[in-house]
């Protein structure tokens, strides 16, 4: 199998296994919002980004190391996973300490949940990442579907229960999360590689070496992700942040694509970081992935207007106003992600944790300066400027090792069209009028749209 079949196979798998972690983010959501009020639910939302903020803390990030050796097969599987499992059960006992002397100091039955729900969230992480390494990819994708089913289910029970709604929110993810790392370590055989004797001190330090920077970086991402949240808050109070919370959601269904995607293109930046093209190829990629993003998001502004009076309430009906901009935050997120893969590959972590450090910051300050003035738009529009200057700084930082060649021309007229389209979204709701700017851009993309539907019929 050569690379691009191997990276559009990878993808698929990958999009069959996320179907819980990403599917499910936009799901799920009418079934919240018609049990849950704006305020419940931006509480809800509030505190699951805290769950975001502590796993990778409390973790080390060791599963992004774990992922990295398991791919590189310098050292034996046994000792890889036995290492990094050592370092999360480690991180489990801790979780557990932290909560109990908290819920001492401030007994509330939530602290209890978060901290259940961080635990579940390493272990479930470490066991996918492994899965991934090993290439156990049909296990991969059941788990995803497990998990996703299992979150609806348990859901709706609690939900309908007579307890707190936001109770019940957390109490469905720990429940789906729980089902999934079992069936990980059973159907994945993961107990066969459970071995006391394996454990590898020296490997235990060049793993954290290389996963440590990651911590931080994880960190600014959350900031540069979600810290708009509590700005919000701030200045405009729950039930709007509640609103900001569905709007955040709409994009997700362009990024179940894009993350699925970068989730496979981390092992083919890794397995190709040597090879003699590889400039080359990952700028082939880049452009692509350019062009299928751009082409989504183009496409999810035509129907986001009228359809947001059909799929939220009441209270939910000026979302759409929101998801332009956070549409174009998504696009230069994942930009960043890409170029910050060429990091992974060549071991230069530091380099990542050095531009989202500097990203994080200039999201903060402009969140303060521009969410009192212009509201939820503020929000977005602040998490964007700063997602795309990472990506430029990133570009100049990794030309020393791997240099992206972008279709430029491409860029700027897809950038003009976008814009186009997003001012007359705010001008008429008429899924007609709003479809001539995705016209414009099918045609622009339309060679690109032939080779790829040949090349998926299996031609060259």
């Amino acid at each position: 199998m050569n690379r691009e079949k191997k990276l559009i196979s990878n993808t698929i798998v990958f999009g069959i296994g996320n179907i819980g972690s990403k599917v499910i983010m936009f799901l799920i959501v009418p079934i919240y919002t018609y049990y849950m009020s704006t305020s419940e639910y931006g509480s809800a939302d509030l505190l699951n980004t805290i769950v975001m903020l502590l796993t990778p803390l409390l973790s080390l990030s060791v599963y992004d190391a774990v992922l990295r050796w398991v791919l590189d097969k310098k050292e034996t599987i046994e000792d890889i996973f036995n290492t990094g499992l050592t370092i999360v059960i480690i991180s489990g006992m801790v979780s557990m300490i932290i909560s109990i002397v908290t819920y001492v100091v401030y007994p509330n039955v939530k602290i209890i949940l978060l901290c259940t729900l961080i635990i579940c969230q390493i272990f479930n992480t470490f066991f996918s990442q492994f899965l991934k390494g090993i290439e156990k990819n049909i296990i991969f994708a059941i788990n995803g579907i497990i998990q996703s089913v299992g979150t609806i289910i348990f859901a709706l029970v609690f939900l309908n229960q007579n307890m707190n709604h936001i109770d019940a929110f957390f109490l469905s993810l720990i429940c789906s999360s729980s089902i999934s790392i079992a069936y990980m370590f059973i159907f994945g055989e993961l107990y066969k590689y459970y071995k006391l004797n394996k454990f590898n001190k020296k490997l235990m330090t060049d793993m954290l070496i290389y996963s440590l920077p990651l911590i931080p970086n994880q960190l600014m991402w959350w900031v540069m992700n979600v810290s708009d949240r509590y700005i919000v808050i701030y200045y405009l109070g729950y039930s709007v942040n509640g609103i900001y919370a569905v709007a955040t959601k709409i994009p997700a269904v362009l990024n179940i694509l894009s993350s699925v995607f970068l989730q496979s293109w981390q092992i083919s930046a890794i397995e190709e970081n040597n090879s003699a093209d590889r400039t080359k190829y990952f700028s082939s990629i880049f452009n692509n992935m350019n062009r299928i993003l751009t082409i989504g998001v183009s496409g999810i502004l035509i129907f986001i207007r009228p359809f947001s009076k059909v799929i939220f309430g009441a209270a939910y009906q000026d979302v759409w106003k929101f998801v332009p901009l956070l549409l174009v935050a998504l696009l230069f997120s994942n930009f960043s992600m890409f170029i910050g893969m060429s990091y992974l590959a060549s071991m230069k972590t530091w380099g990542i944790f050095r531009t989202s450090i500097l990203g994080a910051v200039i999201n903060i300050l402009l969140n303060i300066i521009l969410i009192p003035l212009i509201g939820l738009n503020g929000a977005a529009l602040s998490t964007a400027v700063s997602f795309f200057i990472i990506w430029v700084i990133r570009i100049k930082e990794t030309k020393s090792f791997v240099k992206i060649k972008i279709d430029w021309m491409y860029f700027v007229s897809i950038t003009l069209i976008l814009i186009v389209q997003i001012v007359s979204l705010f001008i008429t709701s008429k899924i007609i009028l709003l479809m001539i700017p995705f016209i414009f851009v099918i045609f622009i993309n339309r060679k690109f749209l032939i080779e790829s539907y040949k090349f998926l019929l299996g031609g060259n």
